[in-house]
C-alpha cells in the first residue's frame, strides 16, 4: 500500500468513525478486512480484539449509565427538599389554624355563657 492509499484509507477510517457508532475493530474489519493490533511484535487475535471492543463499549455505556443515574439521584434529591420544605409550612399552617379554631372555640363558648347565663348553672 502506498501513502496516498494509506491516506486515503485513513480518511476513509476517520471519517466512518464520526458517522458511525461501531467501534474501531468493526471499522477496521469493514475497510481494510483486518485489524492491525500488535502487541509486543505478535498479532491479537480478531476474537480478542473484538470482545475488548465489546467489553470497552459495554463500560462505556455502565458509565453513561451511572452517570444518568447519578443526575437522577440529584433531582430526585431536590424534589425531596422542595417537599420537606412544603410539608414543613403545611405544618406550620396546621398548628396556626389549630390555634385559630381554639380561639374561636372559646370565644363562641364565651358568647354562649353570655347569651345563656341559665346554662353555666
Amino acid at each position: 500500500m502506498n501513502s496516498e492509499e494509506s491516506a486515503q484509507t485513513l480518511e476513509t477510517l476517520k471519517n466512518l468513525r464520526k458517522t458511525t457508532n461501531l467501534p474501531s475493530s468493526q471499522l477496521c474489519l469493514q475497510v481494510i478486512k483486518s485489524i492491525p493490533c500488535n502487541t509486543r511484535g505478535r498479532s491479537i487475535p480478531k476474537k480478542q480484539v473484538v470482545a475488548l471492543e465489546k467489553s470497552r463499549m459495554e463500560t462505556e455505556k455502565e458509565k453513561e449509565r451511572a452517570d444518568e443515574a447519578e443526575r437522577e439521584k440529584e433531582q430526585l434529591a431536590e424534589k425531596f427538599a422542595a417537599t420537606t420544605e412544603e410539608y414543613k409550612k403545611l405544618e406550620d399552617r396546621q398548628r396556626v389554624n389549630e390555634d385559630r379554631y381554639e380561639a374561636l372555640k372559646s370565644q363562641v363558648d364565651k358568647l354562649m355563657l353570655l347569651q345563656n347565663p341559665s346554662q353555666n348553672k
